[in-house]
């Protein structure tokens, strides 16, 4: 049974990879953990995540570390005994796979539709629409001026990336486009934002987030 105030679910198995899913935004509170049923029936464990407070992960995971930081340490913990690591996510949970893979220094990320910077002066740059109330929480967090912008982040690491958005969505394109030379760009024809949805739809998800 998993409870409210759960911030992760292990579903473990007999194996050396482990697949890590950062869910994204949703109406409900808290959030449902993403990539479920994606991750029922294959051989390699997963493990769920969800930010309860809906602020791209920078207040931690509830019940286990405060901030991004003490995430990253935990996570790292957890991943330990694992030689592979797939790190998945969409929306604000692509921001988080891309940033957590990133500040981990392992494994291999996939990202669809991910925010790539949370900045007031990049968001203002692109004309993109926050509502204000969402907007001023971010501009306002402790880490935004570490972490409002991925690109600088993930220049200082190696690692194979690859990011699916929709062709026909501006907002996500301009994303997208933020980490030229730092992604690998797959572009889908949809004008969706929920583009692991639409993979979904296809067939294509779960081969995605294992095997990269």
């Amino acid at each position: 049974m998993v409870h409210d105030e759960q911030a992760h679910l292990w579903k473990r198995r007999d194996s050396d990879t482990v697949i890590v899913c950062f869910a994204g935004h949703h109406p409900d509170s808290p959030p449902p953990f993403n990539f479920g049923k994606a991750t029922d029936g294959i051989p390699e464990s997963a493990l769920l995540l969800r930010d309860h407070w809906k602020v791209w992960y920078h207040f931690g995971l509830n019940g286990v570390a405060g901030d991004i930081d003490s995430s990253v340490e935990w996570l790292r913990d957890q991943l330990q005994p694992y030689e592979h690591v797939r790190i998945v996510g969409g929306s604000s949970g692509g921001y988080a796979a891309l940033l957590f893979g990133a500040l981990l220094g392992r494994g291999t990320v996939v990202a669809f539709g991910p925010q790539t910077f949370l900045s007031r002066e990049l968001h203002d740059k692109h004309s993109l629409k926050f509502g204000r109330q969402k907007r001023e929480q971010l501009y306002n967090m402790d880490h935004i001026n570490l972490y409002g912008d991925l690109r600088p982040v993930l220049a200082g690491v190696e690692q194979r990336r690859r990011v699916f958005v929709g062709r026909e969505n501006r907002e996500d394109m301009i994303y997208a486009n933020h980490l030229d030379g730092l992604a690998e760009l797959s572009l889908i024809d949809t004008r969706e934002h929920n583009v692991a949805g639409v993979l979904r739809q296809q067939g294509r998800l779960q081969g995605l987030i294992r095997n990269g």
